[in-house]
């Protein structure tokens, strides 16, 4: 596999918010997402655009797209950013035929190093839905700690749902890079 992750940019914004837009009620809700939650393409667009002129310590949202051979196939994001403190990430792989094959795990450890540089972050935050397997494996496996297990609105888009609280400590994650 040949996996690489570069910021997104606005042309790529229009497949973040079709990934969201395109899939039925069933997975969104998979993830935690409640559809009735989801803005207007436009106005998503918008917002996310306005957020590539910000500088780095002011943004609220950045978007790392995943690619494999140079095509994009999911991304990354942060959200709830306070710079040089912490963040919440969220991973997606776009399409189902390229789910469970280790290409989630290998690109998140990518985008984490570069989240952690870029906002010079302490922790890194990740609030999957306690019954979606996928990424509650995937934090585990890359040093994901667990810190607990609760009934929340996570974020913007999701509904009220029991999730899993793993948090990535900066100091941690530089004591295993090596095992990375």
């Amino acid at each position: 596999m040949n996996l690489s992750v570069r910021e997104a940019g606005f042309n790529d914004f229009n497949l973040i918010v079709q990934y969201f837009h395109s899939a039925n009620n069933e997975f969104l809700s998979e993830m935690g997402i409640d559809h009735l939650k989801i803005p207007n393409i436009d106005v998503w667009q918008q917002e996310l655009s306005c957020e590539l002129s910000k500088p780095i310590a002011r943004k609220n949202y950045y978007y790392l797209i995943w690619e494999e051979s140079s095509k994009p196939i999911g991304h990354s994001n942060l959200s709830g950013i306070v710079y040089g403190e912490k963040a919440k990430i969220h991973l997606h792989i776009w399409t189902k035929g390229q789910r469970l094959k280790g290409a989630g795990k290998e690109l998140l450890k990518k985008s984490i190093k570069i989240y952690f540089d870029l906002f010079e972050l302490s922790e890194i935050i990740c609030e999957p839905i306690y019954s979606n397997k996928a990424p509650n494996k995937t934090l585990i496996k890359i040093g994901f700690v667990l810190e607990k297990t609760y009934e929340t609105i996570p974020g913007s888009i999701n509904y009220f749902q029991k999730v899993n609280r793993y948090v990535l400590n900066k100091n941690d994650y530089e004591k295993n890079i090596i095992c990375f």
